[in-house]
């Protein structure tokens, strides 16, 4: 989003769909919502800094609306919520507010939610390997919980070394458990998890909030 002054601004929470040539399912919507309209932007959280394509990271809201754009546009299947907490001067409902704003999206099958590919299989790491360093959602069926050190691994594969896995620090269990999951008791069960893919041996998913989690059976 580029205002009158040339500052360009990036809308926190949510990520546009993959992949990135899909990028035209997010420009018709944003242009519908926010063009000629009066927009209030309020930074996501304090002493925010920009990214390193020089955009401001920003909640939005058009004059009129009681929801911030960014759930307009999740619930127009044109972007997907990445789960990531609101910032200080943000309700610290947002996240949990564009998850339900992409869970409807995707029941009625809108946008980028009409084919199959915005959720990869976590069985397949194959599929997720050239996401590295950019956002997804994954999901599948967890084969292996185990501890090395200080670190939970929830793994999905059967070779464990080079399927995915999401690594989840003593740190981050406090906050899970306190949130009601229990990544200790995932074997056997499907779970979809949503964040930034890295590459150590197989692709992973690294878990620092519960947003990021959703255990569906």
């Amino acid at each position: 989003m580029v205002l009158d002054d040339g500052r360009e601004l990036l809308l926190s929470g949510i990520e546009p769909a993959l992949p990135p040539s899909a990028g035209h399912l997010a420009a018709q919507p944003l242009a519908g919502l926010a063009t000629g309209r009066m927009v209030a932007f309020v930074a996501a959280g304090k002493d925010v800094a920009p990214d390193r394509h020089g955009r401001f990271p920003v909640w939005a809201w058009v004059d009129g609306t009681g929801q911030p754009l960014q759930h307009d546009l999740v619930a127009a299947g044109a972007a997907l919520a990445n789960g990531l907490p609101a910032g200080a001067s943000t309700p610290p409902d947002c996240a949990r507010m564009l998850l339900e704003a992409e869970k409807i999206a995707r029941q009625a099958k809108m946008g980028l939610w009409r084919g199959g590919s915005a959720i990869k299989n976590a069985e397949s790491p194959g599929e997720i390997v050239p996401l590295v360093g950019r956002f997804a959602i994954v999901e599948g069926r967890v084969r292996s919980v185990r501890a090395a050190g200080a670190t939970l691994y929830v793994n999905f594969g059967r070779r464990w070394i080079a399927g995915f896995a999401v690594p989840v620090s003593r740190r981050t269990m406090g906050i899970l458990e306190a949130a009601g999951l229990r990544p200790r008791t995932w074997e056997k069960r499907r779970i979809r998890v949503r964040g930034w893919v890295e590459l150590r041996g197989g692709p992973r998913i690294a878990v620092t909030r519960p947003e990021q989690v959703e255990v569906l059976e």
